[in-house]
């Protein structure tokens, strides 16, 4: 889900939690001022780089863990109360799980076993003057609502955070606390352990906050943000658990690092992407701890519901591994699940192929590697088990045929408004494109008219000179296609 100018406050719907907590809606406070960004605060050395977050330059960094989808309010804390909240990072056994209302995957596979945090986002709003201070733990372990441990993986000591310009006029800020400058950087592993265990509890991190600065007013009390919406059949209703990170697969929203915030730390950066999510952290549930307030019982407690119990969060490590994901699906397997025979009785040797050629390589077949991203287009398309030479071209189309259409020797389900992208000659029954010195293929795309949109498809095929007609076919037929393969841009 794309993230928007200002959260904006929303109307409270207490409803039924599957957890005995008791219930803090009453802490609720409605964000009424534009949620603004504060800059990069550098934690150790206490110096700020201020402005916008799209003035990163471009570099190998990526979110790890993002909560932070709109809810329009924050949490009301007193001084000295201790908050604790969880989520998880992924580990390479972590399954993929799909959200329940068609968001996308609420879990993904990670890339690491274990990951580097150096640094992380915070986000709050105060009415006071004087400079805002928090006390922020994080633990590679811990279960929700577990008592707040005694030591901690890492802790940090925020002062001097910026706060209202007028007391009791409610200021709120976003706030990049960046590690590397101090090295101040802190390891933690995938699913606490480096393990996903399915259906218990500890793969989750947690972490805590707990506000220092004095509050001179308590009716108008100072806190986190609360991210992640509302739930429904046991997941996030605005926005998935793996929406804004670089291991959300795309299913039905951008990948990275087109969905990705800038990041500007010390030791890496990153450029916004073109179409920048929010997400619900993957692993965050509807409670969190609350520890040390005056007049309330150290224990679990959530919001009622509506918004859930969970609090801004973004992690990130400067040199994450990016998963390797295919940017393209392959289809169109003749005389497979609805598409023609191929028309020369030339049947493919299997799936994933065109119809056979005049050289018997059992068909040709086109895969794809890099990322189909307008912001950072690395597409490149390769063919195998051609005809060892040959004129290639890479065929475009805005449309896919479903039943295919004969297209030589061959069955094309490449179809709309169709583009010869690339010529390229054969070598090895194998060509790739585009090649060195090529314009990318959004780039030549839209050299050609077709300017692609970020959330389209295109359908790709590639076809090839086979000069002897097999099985009683025309003539004319002297040409023989791949199988098609369809591409989400982002």
């Amino acid at each position: 889900m794309l993230r928007s100018s200002f959260y904006t406050a929303g109307v409270v719907l207490l409803g039924a939690s599957a957890f005995a907590q008791g219930n803090l809606s009453g802490q609720l406070r409605p964000i009424t001022a534009p949620v603004k960004y504060a800059g990069v605060y550098h934690v150790g050395t206490g110096t700020w780089t201020h402005g916008t977050q799209a003035n990163a330059a471009a570099a190998a960094a990526g979110i790890i863990y993002d909560n932070t989808c709109n809810t329009g309010y924050y949490a009301g804390t007193e001084t000295g109360q201790k908050i604790l909240d969880e989520g998880r990072l992924p580990s390479t056994s972590s399954p993929v799980l799909a959200s329940a209302n068609g968001l996308g995957n609420d879990s993904e596979i990670g890339s690491q076993n274990s990951y580097n945090v150096d640094g992380f986002q915070i986000a709050y709003c105060s009415f006071e003057t004087a400079l805002t201070s928090y006390d922020i733990t994080f633990n590679e372990a811990y279960d929700a609502c577990g008592n707040s441990p005694a030591t901690s993986t890492a802790a940090f000591a925020v002062t001097g955070l910026p706060s209202s310009t007028t007391l009791g006029t409610q200021a709120c800020w976003i706030v990049d606390l960046d590690l590397c400058a101090a090295s101040l950087s802190f390891p933690m592993q995938g699913d606490a352990d480096g393990v996903y265990v399915a259906g218990t509890l500890g793969d989750t991190f947690g972490w805590s906050y707990k506000l220092t600065s004095v509050t001179t007013n308590p009716a108008l009390t100072n806190g986190m943000i609360i991210a992640g919406g509302t739930l429904l059949g046991g997941s996030p209703t605005l926005c998935s658990g793996s929406d804004g990170t670089v291991f959300d697969t795309g299913t039905v929203s951008p990948v990275y690092p087109a969905n990705s915030e800038a990041i500007n730390l010390g030791c890496g950066t990153l450029a916004a992407g073109l179409t920048p999510e929010d997400g619900t952290g993957m692993g965050t549930s509807d409670r969190f701890r609350s520890e040390g307030a005056i007049g309330l019982a150290d224990g679990c407690y959530f919001f009622g519901g509506n918004p859930i119990g969970s609090f801004h969060l973004q992690l990130y490590d400067s040199n994450v591994q990016v998963p390797t994901t295919s940017a393209m699906t392959a289809y169109c397997d003749p005389a497979t699940a609805g598409v023609l025979a191929c028309p020369c009785g030339n049947p493919a040797a299997g799936s994933g192929r065109g119809c056979n050629n005049s050289a018997a390589t059992g068909g040709a077949s086109i895969a794809a590697t890099g990322a189909a991203s307008i912001a950072a287009d690395t597409l490149v398309f390769t063919t195998a088990n051609q005809r060892p030479s040959g004129t290639t071209i890479l065929l475009q189309g805005n449309a896919s045929i479903a039943t295919g259409a004969v297209f030589g020797q061959g069955v094309r389900c490449v179809g709309g408004t169709l583009k010869r992208l690339y010529t390229k000659s054969a070598s090895g029954g194998s060509i790739t494109a585009p090649g060195v010195g090529d314009a990318s293929v959004h780039a030549r795309s839209a050299t050609l008219g077709d300017t692609i949109a970020p959330g389209t498809h295109r359908f790709y095929a590639a076809y090839y000179r086979d000069p002897i007609v097999l099985g009683g076919c025309p003539a004319v037929s002297t040409f023989n296609i791949t199988n098609s393969g369809d591409v989400l841009w982002n």
